[in-house]
């Protein structure tokens, strides 16, 4: 019984016919090596495409930058601060505790010392006074033999900072696991219960927002950063939303930059228009810079007082004070060193945000106040009922953070 033998696919030829493993089609021959040629030139253009993803790939394998780095740098600096701020908060306190601890223990022998002259200047004592002098002594020693009536507390209440990990999309891909990466966060109550003021990924940080049914969903992470040559306000206190007058997210907030050392460039004029589109000014007179206030509504003023004395960093703290349409203002400078002294001013002065001397440092504290104040609006408008102004909040924070990454992400480059 014969077989039937299959035609070449190109010429019909029955003679001599191979069978490709590939397509599973029959070539004589002469066509089975034109067939073998075709596939080698696809096989020069897989090549080809691979070369040329390989360049693209080396920058990358270069400076090992991604986006999320920059990322990790904003919450790193931003759980820096809160840190440190909660841990000054403390201290201040405790100081004060011990403080009024001292004063009332220096009472106490002031009114002893004096029932001791007085006794000895009237000579008008007996066994019955010296008896009492003894107990009041022995009293006042074990109050002052015994520890303070003081103890360290772990504030459940608040918000815990989230420990920031790195974790893998699920996703079909060549690669097992995926190398496409997410950020997430960690509860540091999952992680032996540590907590500490502020978190939310948005608020201090870094933010990341997730649009769902055309709801603009908020994910935060609150943080902020210190460093011993700078001095952070934070303020704490609670308020009334309702009561307070939103302002229109729409209209621009102007900043104003005062400069008082002409002879050098402002570093805050050659990096704010990296992080903002707002209007910016720049004034190298003081009197210049107060006329325009005059003029300004919703402003953040920034006050260069890096080579100014006590008495014209006073003066002018003093005058800026008297503006009800400043809201905010960031002083670059060198810190104060007492810390009475500082407190002192930051009481004085309510409307100092931060003071920093190192000048990336307080435009980075202001971008993230910045962000946090869209989100707060963003929050409260959603209250309200009123979505477009609340998604506009929103987006201009998520603008105003990708500036910021932006801004990290060459300054990490550079280093």
């Amino acid at each position: 019984m014969s077989v039937e033998k299959k035609p070449c696919i190109k010429c019909g030829c029955k003679n001599w016919v191979l069978l490709c493993d590939g397509c599973r089609r029959f070539y004589c021959v002469e066509h089975v090596l034109e067939h073998r040629t075709e596939l080698s030139t696809q096989l020069n253009g897989i090549e080809q495409e691979y070369e040329n993803l390989k360049q693209l790939f080396k920058p990358h394998e270069k400076h090992q930058e991604h986006p999320l780095l920059s990322q990790i740098d904003v919450w790193e600096h931003d759980a820096i601060l809160k840190i440190q701020y909660s841990a000054q908060t403390a201290r201040d306190e405790l100081r004060q505790l011990l403080n009024e601890y001292n004063n009332r223990m220096k009472t106490v022998l002031q009114q002893f010392s004096q029932q001791l002259r007085d006794g000895r200047q009237e000579n008008d004592f007996t066994e019955t006074e010296l008896n009492q002098w003894k107990e009041q002594l022995q009293t006042i020693r074990q109050q002052f033999e015994a520890p303070a009536d003081i103890e360290l507390l772990q504030d459940k209440q608040t918000v815990p900072i989230y420990f920031m990990k790195v974790a893998r999309k699920q996703a079909a891909t060549l690669f097992s696991p995926s190398p496409i990466l997410e950020m997430t966060t960690a509860s540091c109550s999952e992680i032996e219960n540590v907590r500490s003021s502020y978190g939310d990924e948005f608020d201090e940080p870094q933010s990341t927002m997730t649009d769902t049914n055309d709801d603009l969903i908020p994910q935060r992470t609150c943080l902020e950063i210190h460093e011993a040559t700078t001095i952070l306000k934070e303020t704490e206190i609670e308020t009334n939303h309702e009561q307070q007058v939103l302002p229109d997210p729409t209209k621009s907030q102007h900043l104003v930059i005062l400069h008082l050392c002409p002879t050098n460039q402002s570093q805050i004029i050659e990096i704010l228009p990296k992080l903002t589109k707002h209007p910016i000014e720049l004034f190298n007179q003081t009197d210049d810079y107060l006329n325009k206030l005059q003029s300004m509504e919703r402003t953040t003023v920034f006050v260069d007082l890096t080579n100014s004395s006590p008495n014209e960093r006073i003066s002018l703290l003093n005058k800026l004070s008297q503006f009800d349409s400043i809201s905010l203002v960031y002083i670059q400078g060198k810190s104060f060193e007492d810390d009475e002294d500082r407190s002192h001013v930051f009481r004085r002065y309510p409307k100092i945000r931060a003071m920093f001397e190192n000048v990336q440092r307080l435009l980075v504290q202001w971008s993230l106040d910045t962000i946090n104040e869209y989100q707060n609006a963003g929050d409260r408008y959603i209250e309200q009922c009123d979505q477009v102004r609340a998604r506009y909040c929103f987006e201009e924070g998520i603008k105003l953070y990708e500036y910021l990454s932006v801004f990290l992400s060459d300054k990490r480059r550079l280093r």
